[in-house]
């Protein structure tokens, strides 16, 4: 539950999740900025919370 309230909590008044670091060197180009909103990460963390719901038949965080 703790892992859950640290990824909701990073949420943006967007609705999006920010990029936190930048992995300069991994890559040959600079997909997204340092705290900005990131689409990938977003996607990832939407995927998380849909396989926690589906495990539990239900999602329920007292924040």
């Amino acid at each position: 539950m703790l892992a859950l309230r640290i990824i909701i909590n990073k949420r943006l008044k967007t609705g999006e999740w920010p990029v936190e670091r930048n992995y300069a060197g991994t890559m040959y180009g600079t997909i997204e900025r340092n705290g900005g909103s990131s689409k990938w990460i977003t996607l990832e963390v939407l995927r998380v919370l849909k396989r926690v719901v589906m495990a539990r038949r239900h999602f329920e965080l007292a924040l």
